[in-house]
């Protein structure tokens, strides 16, 4: 297994929430079994508006977008939730999308934020917004050093964890979508 085994830590216990059943395409049995190394943010911890419309995705996805959100770096809980809350924001009152557009973001406190989850469709791109997920790092790329190892290995493993739940093609295609 790949996997870094998860420590005991209490405060992992507490930045996840294992009170959702298939919300977002995350089960609590895979969080309590599978992808207890991940430390999910839900919409709830980080302070997320209501969506205003959601479309499942037809699962498994076949492709797999990283970007990044163009915002500030983020080191903890207090600054990533407060630019994750921005970005969703700025998605919905001025991009006038019906959420944010992320299916997840990685903050640099290897934090991952749940956006869309594994099961919704995104709406900024209609050519792949049935077949594919995003995935963001919470910075800019004129940040320099640009995404640690650590942060890096935090992608990898949301993109596990969604193969194991069935929610992502064993064979998906990677996709950069920096500038």
């Amino acid at each position: 297994d790949d996997f870094e085994k998860p420590q005991n830590d209490n405060t992992a216990d507490k930045d996840r929430d294992l009170s959702e059943t298939r919300e977002f395409g995350i089960t609590k049995t895979i969080l309590n079994n599978d992808c207890t190394h991940i430390s999910f943010q839900t919409r709830e911890l980080w302070g997320a508006r209501p969506y205003l419309d959601r479309k499942r995705l037809e699962l498994p996805v076949n492709k797999i977008f990283f970007d990044v959100s163009q915002g500030n770096r983020c080191y903890n809980f207090p600054q990533c939730a407060f630019f994750v809350r921005h970005l969703q924001e700025f998605h919905m009152d001025t991009v006038k999308i019906s959420d944010i557009d992320f299916n997840f973001l990685v903050g640099d406190d290897a934090r991952v934020y749940i956006g869309r989850g594994y099961d919704t469709q995104r709406e900024l791109n209609p050519e792949y917004n049935s077949n594919s997920l995003l995935i963001g790092f919470l910075g800019n790329v004129n940040n320099i050093p640009f995404i640690s190892p650590k942060v890096l290995h935090t992608f990898y493993k949301v993109i596990r964890c969604g193969q194991l739940q069935v929610s992502l093609s064993y064979s998906s295609s990677l996709y950069l979508s920096l500038p």
